[in-house]
């Protein structure tokens, strides 16, 4: 998973910067024990997604792949290599994650579509088409979200 965070706030560096250079750290305190966290995931797995949804989580990923069945136009024009069945699993797990965390109890395709980048954005390699033309990861999953439709495909 890969989140983009951009660079501090002028007030936010320089807490950064008094919290870091002196001999007092902040208290930091538990939030989750080992044993929550587990149980967290566990949760997490029980999170049932339909099969066209899971069918269109592997339909995302495998339009990343350029030279796969699935491919979409951005992907043959801007990526030298997309993602695998990592991605699969990563897009997943966020999505049910998230799906509890909206307190739903079942993944739809927007749950997909909401972590798909963050999933993915790491996993393909753009080709010099891409970086010449200044195409973001970020840019060619856009264009790839929109190329897949949701559903069973025809």
């Amino acid at each position: 998973f890969k989140l983009m965070v951009g660079y501090p706030s002028q007030t936010g560096l320089v807490e950064v910067a008094m919290r870091t250079t002196f001999d007092k750290y902040p208290e930091v305190s538990t939030k989750a024990t080992g044993a929550e966290i587990l149980a967290m995931r566990k949760l997490v797995r029980k999170v049932p997604a339909a099969s066209h949804v899971e069918d269109y989580a592997m339909r995302l990923v495998r339009a990343t792949q350029p030279d796969g069945t699935h491919a979409t136009p951005t992907s043959k024009k801007y990526l030298e290599a997309g993602a695998g069945p990592r991605g699969l699993l990563s897009i997943l797990h966020a999505a049910k994650a998230r799906a509890l965390a909206h307190g739903e109890f079942y993944v739809s395709s927007d749950h997909v579509r909401a972590v798909a980048k963050q999933a993915l954005r790491h996993r393909i390699q753009r080709n010099l088409q891409a970086e010449a033309e200044d195409m973001t990861a970020d840019r060619i999953l856009d264009a790839i979200l929109t190329e897949v439709k949701e559903g069973l495909p025809k």
